[in-house]
């Protein structure tokens, strides 16, 4: 008489047991909700990790809330805000990609995702760095000497005299944008002013673009200024055509502001924040600011001093080697940025 073969119980072939069950994949924020973490403590979580990527975007501007006053967002130093540049999609990665208990292949697609962003980020923020440049924290400070002397604006004769400075260059690598906060200009000369008053524009400009044919010939030299007949004498007004940067003030000087033979002390602040200037020994109501970022691509920063009157006949300004510092923030490319921590 044969045996009959035991068969397995019925409930052990409907479980599988043959075989290990597989383990779904899941992300950080399944995971954390399986253990029964608080849902408030994800929402916290999320809003953080949201907070975090929006940093270099929104750092160092005003959130108004109702009913209260305006908070500024704190802004980030340059170490900082490429760490959060390249390591925010990776987290974003952790959060919700289902790569825990998931294939290699899967992990793999996740892991090149995230480079793939974090590489578009870096690039886009390298060949555009004034999209990062109000959340930086940085300071920016250069200071020039114009050396030249008899830098003359004039008016005498139906003629009109007026000083263009040699194009200055300023100190920025590039892939770096620079925002300019303020110009000083500090200066010492004499004057001669008709009567009892005179007026007097002096301008500054800075750009990556040509700038004005400069009327400087030599350190010393007398005729550092050209003259101009009456009849041209509203072209003084041009400026350069694509400048980023421009100041114009207009100097009053009085008989009571000039020192022992004429001499006079010259201080010029141009407040691109507040779109004020400031005028030693005095100001007309007359000034013009105007400022956009600049981005060093494949030409330098260049500053240029500019000085002219259409004031009455027989007054005179001359300065000599005028100092000018300018001061804003900075914000450079990655590799420019890297390649300043190594030098």
């Amino acid at each position: 008489m044969s045996e009959k073969p035991i068969r397995p119980a019925r409930h052990l072939r409907r479980t599988g047991l043959k075989h290990a069950p597989l383990l779904q994949s899941k992300n950080l924020l399944e995971i954390l909700s399986g253990l029964k973490v608080p849902d408030g403590v994800l929402t916290v979580l999320l809003t953080f990790l949201s907070a975090l990527t929006l940093a270099p975007y929104l750092g160092g501007r005003a959130l108004w809330i109702l009913g209260g006053n305006p908070v500024v967002i704190p802004t980030l130093s340059e170490q900082l805000f490429w760490t959060i540049i390249i390591i925010t999609p990776y987290i974003w990665m952790l959060a919700l990609g289902r790569i825990f208990h998931a294939s290699k292949f899967k992990i793999a697609v996740n892991l090149f995702s995230a480079s793939a962003v974090t590489a578009a980020l870096v690039t886009i923020h390298s060949f555009y760095p004034i999209i990062g440049l109000t959340a930086i924290d940085s300071s920016y400070l250069e200071e020039h000497e114009v050396s030249a002397w008899y830098l003359t604006a004039a008016h005498e004769d139906a003629k009109y005299k007026y000083f263009r400075s040699e194009p200055i260059n300023l100190e920025l690598e590039k892939g770096c944008a620079l925002r300019i906060e303020r110009i000083e200009l500090s200066a010492s000369g004499w004057a001669n002013i008709e009567n009892s008053t005179s007026g007097f524009d002096i301008q500054i400009f800075a750009s990556t673009s040509e700038l004005l044919a400069p009327t400087f010939k030599s350190h010393q030299d007398r005729n550092n200024s050209a003259t101009m007949e009456a009849s041209m004498a509203n072209t003084l007004r041009n400026e350069p055509t694509n400048a980023e940067v421009k100041g114009r003030s207009t100097v009053r000087i009085n008989s009571t502001d000039l020192i022992n033979e004429n001499h006079i002390n010259l201080n010029i602040t141009y407040d691109f924040i507040g779109h004020t200037t400031k005028v030693e020994p005095g100001e007309y109501s007359k000034k013009k600011l105007e400022r956009s970022d600049l981005v060093i691509r494949n030409t330098n920063a260049k500053l240029q001093l500019v000085g002219w009157t259409l004031y009455g006949d027989e007054v005179e300004l001359t300065i000599n080697d005028p100092i000018i510092r300018v001061t804003g923030k900075e914000h450079c490319s990655l590799p420019s940025w890297v390649l300043r921590q190594t030098n």
